[in-house]
C-alpha cells in the first residue's frame, strides 16, 4: 500500500485528508518535523501533498516586511526543500492553498499580499468560505484529472494569491478567477504529474464532487 506524505500547518484539518486518503487505499503520513532531512522524507513516501492556510514569509520572495510576527520561515524553508526533493524523484505533488503558493516560490516566483474579495467571511454563524466562479484550462492536466475544463464555482478562504505577474515562468497557470485573474491552479510541466490549486477541495460539501478526483488521482499515480 502506498504512503502519501502530508504537509499541513493546521493539524485541525489533518483528519480530513486522512480520511480522503484512506478511501483510496493509501496510508498517510503526517509530516510535521521542519528539522527532518527531506530527502529521507521523500525517500520514505509515493506522493506529496502540501496543504495549509499560513502566508510565506515575504523575504523568500525578495520583499522586505516589517510585520512578520506572522509568519514561520523554518517551516516555508523546509516545505520548499521538501517539494524539491519531490521534484527530483518525480514522485506525485499536490498542492492546496498554501502549498500552490509554495510551489510557486520554490520556482522563484513570488505572492500577492491581501488579495481582495477571496477571503473567507465572518458571519453572524461564525467563519464562512466566500464563493466565485474559475476557468479551468482545457487540455490540462488539472482539466483531465478532475473531467473537464469550463468553468465552474469554487469555495475561497485566502488573502494572499497569486497574478500573471506573480507567476514562475517554471509553472503553467491553468485556472483563473473570472473576477480578477488571480491564479486558481497552476502545473509543473517539468513533471508527470505536480498540480497546484488555490482553492480548497477537501472542503467536500463546499466543492463539485469530481474535484474528489484530485485526490483519487494521487493516491493512484502513487506506486
Amino acid at each position: 500500500m502506498p504512503t502519501i506524505g502530508l504537509v499541513i500547518d493546521n493539524e485541525n484539518n489533518a483528519s480530513i485528508y486522512i480520511k480522503l486518503l484512506k478511501k483510496y487505499e493509501v496510508n498517510c503520513k503526517l509530516i510535521l518535523d521542519n528539522s527532518e532531512n527531506t530527502e529521507d522524507v521523500i525517500r520514505s513516501v509515493e506522493g506529496l501533498i502540501l496543504a495549509g492556510d499560513a502566508g510565506i514569509h515575504p523575504s523568500l520572495y525578495g520583499v522586505r516586511w516589517l510585520h512578520t510576527d506572522y509568519y514561520n520561515i523554518k517551516n516555508d524553508e523546509f516545505e520548499i526543500s521538501l517539494l524539491n526533493s519531490a521534484y527530483k524523484r518525480d514522485i506525485p505533488i499536490l498542492g492546496i492553498g498554501r502549498g500552490m503558493h509554495i510551489m510557486n516560490v520554490a520556482s522563484h516566483g513570488t505572492v500577492s499580499i491581501n488579495i481582495k474579495n477571496h477571503a473567507e467571511l465572518i458571519t453572524q454563524n461564525g467563519i464562512e468560505s466566500a464563493f466565485h466562479r474559475i476557468f479551468i484550462s482545457p487540455g490540462s492536466k488539472l482539466a483531465a484529472t478532475v473531467g473537464s475544463g469550463g468553468f465552474v464555482r469554487v469555495n475561497s478562504r485566502h488573502r494572499d494569491g497569486i497574478l500573471e505577474v506573480n507567476k514562475s515562468s517554471q509553472l503553467m497557470s491553468v485556472a483563473w478567477s473570472l473576477e480578477d485573474g488571480v491564479i486558481e491552479a497552476l502545473e509543473n510541466p517539468s513533471c508527470k504529474w505536480a498540480i497546484g490549486v488555490q482553492f480548497l477541495p477537501h472542503m467536500r460539501a463546499e466543492i463539485p464532487p469530481h474535484f474528489d478526483q484530485l485526490f483519487e488521482s494521487i493516491a493512484r499515480k502513487a506506486i
